[in-house]
């Protein structure tokens, strides 16, 4: 019986690594598409909001709608011009949230073991407000690497397998030998 090489055992995770490997050495993009897709589904709602004013009957015709649609259409369009000041403004924020968390658990009475916690929350804020891009990145391309794990302990896995059963896995076929 004539063997022939089957890609789909493969496929997954060939695909798994590539995407590990895309995380580590670009991990912008995955923040930049992120904000992107953002950018596009504010600008469509913001053009919804203007089509459903313009061309609706039943709609109710009011300046504050007019208005809301604009802005969200103008919000998505800089959105998308410029992803990467989107990244920067919400690690700003989450660090912003997070040093003041962490002095909430410093000067609240009933958050008094909690002070290992607090400065690492205070620390994690500060360095996120100086170096929003840093620290995401580096979370991408923690991610990444996990990926790239799982990748490649698919791809051991689906080797030794092979190894010792002489079949490509698919339980699906009945082989009478």
């Amino acid at each position: 019986m004539k063997h022939s090489f089957d890609i789909r055992p493969w496929l997954k995770p060939v695909l798994t690594c590539v995407l590990g490997l895309i995380l580590i050495f670009r991990p912008g993009s995955l923040t930049t598409s992120i904000a992107w897709a953002a950018g596009v589904l504010i600008a469509l709602a913001g053009a919804g909001k203007l089509v459903g004013f313009f061309f609706d009957a039943g709609y109710r015709k009011d300046f504050l709608q007019l208005c809301g649609g604009v802005i969200l259409l103008i919000v998505g369009f800089s959105i998308m011009g410029k992803p990467v000041s989107l990244e920067r403004q919400v690690g700003r924020i989450i660090g912003i949230l997070l040093l003041l968390q962490g002095i909430r658990g410093y000067v609240s009475p009933y958050a008094a073991h909690e002070k290992v916690t607090a400065t690492l929350c205070c620390i994690m804020g500060v360095l996120l407000i100086f170096m929003p891009l840093a620290l995401s990145r580096l979370a991408v391309i923690i991610c990444g690497i996990v990926v790239l794990l799982i990748g490649v302990g698919m791809i051991i896995d689906l080797l030794v397998w092979n190894k010792f059963t002489g079949d490509p896995g698919d339980d699906d076929i009945i082989d009478a030998r």
